[in-house]
């Protein structure tokens, strides 16, 4: 009498594993990764830039992902690896989404031009916040703030190539000052505002 097993590499259970996971700051969660497969697969977790996991370490080896007292940092693009030495190791990535008011930053906190040559000048913001932030921009004119509109002037962007300089969950916002002149040097502020402030 003899047994026979059949091996059947490792299949991700889509209905059983976190897809997009949306957390408020301080808030206890996990992220599931369900897996079959004959043996039974082992379930390994890695963030997919390479950053270290809510836990602690860079790779955590279980089903279940704890994540305590969440905060904006464990946000990004989790990835579980399921694997029984029958190939091919099956993939899954996981999204984690904290709720939290926008910050932005600067590429260059100034932006020099020459005036009346028919030049334009860009000035760059970089933008992070969930929900997705609204961007907004104002410049300084006789000590007061006032709103710019996307207009013959101004020309207002949000770029969508350039994403290897940006960290999780970041945009990058562009501002146009067309053919520069002497009194459109001044202060301009982005605005980035969400539900969350």
């Amino acid at each position: 009498l003899g047994k026979i097993t059949v091996q059947v590499p490792p299949t991700i259970r889509p209905g059983d594993t976190t897809a997009v996971l949306q957390v408020e700051q301080g808030q206890n969660t996990s992220l599931v990764c369900a897996a079959s497969g004959i043996p039974s697969p082992n379930i390994t977790w890695t963030k997919s830039d390479g950053g270290f996991l809510p836990v602690g370490v860079a790779q955590y080896r279980s089903p279940v992902l704890p994540m305590h007292l969440v905060s904006v940092e464990h946000m990004g693009v989790y990835r579980c690896v399921a694997d029984n030495n029958i190939k091919p190791p099956a993939e899954h990535l996981a999204q984690v989404l904290v709720f939290h008011k926008p910050s932005t930053r600067v590429v260059q906190n100034s932006v020099g031009q020459a005036q009346n040559r028919r030049f334009d000048a860009r000035l760059e913001c970089i933008a992070k916040g969930h929900p997705e932030p609204t961007v907004t921009w104002e410049r300084l004119i006789n000590r007061g703030r006032a709103p710019i509109t996307d207009d013959d002037k101004y020309d207002i962007n949000k770029q969508t190539t350039d994403n290897q300089n940006l960290k999780d969950g970041e945009q990058w916002y562009t501002l146009k000052v067309k053919n520069v002149q002497a009194n459109d040097f001044t202060d301009y502020y982005c605005i980035a505002t969400n539900s969350k402030g």
